[in-house]
């Protein structure tokens, strides 16, 4: 997950990742909250998981995202014992 240069997550919530993920890889949790400066409400991201194990690595998340949240790394051993610390949580709040 991308973040911008304030260090907000760039992501928006709005769930392009999830419906184009072919395996349910992952999963959001959002939110409609009102602005207060402006009045309008708005999406934003409660929680993001993201189940490493049951991920094929095809990108079509990283393609689907309109925000470029999503990036996939280089650095890819994850070699555990446990498959709980496949799944990667990252709250927002």
């Amino acid at each position: 997950m991308l973040r911008d240069e304030a260090g907000n997550n760039k992501c928006t919530a709005c769930g392009l990742c999830v419906t184009n993920c072919p395996n349910s890889t992952i999963n959001i949790e959002s939110e409609i909250i009102t602005d207060e400066e402006t009045g309008k409400k708005k999406k934003v991201l409660v929680k993001f998981q993201y189940n490493l194990g049951s991920c094929m690595f095809c990108m079509l998340c990283v393609n689907a995202c309109p925000s470029c949240a999503i990036a996939f790394d280089t650095t890819f051993e994850h070699a555990v014992y446990n498959k709980a610390k496949l799944t990667k949580t990252m709250n927002n709040k």
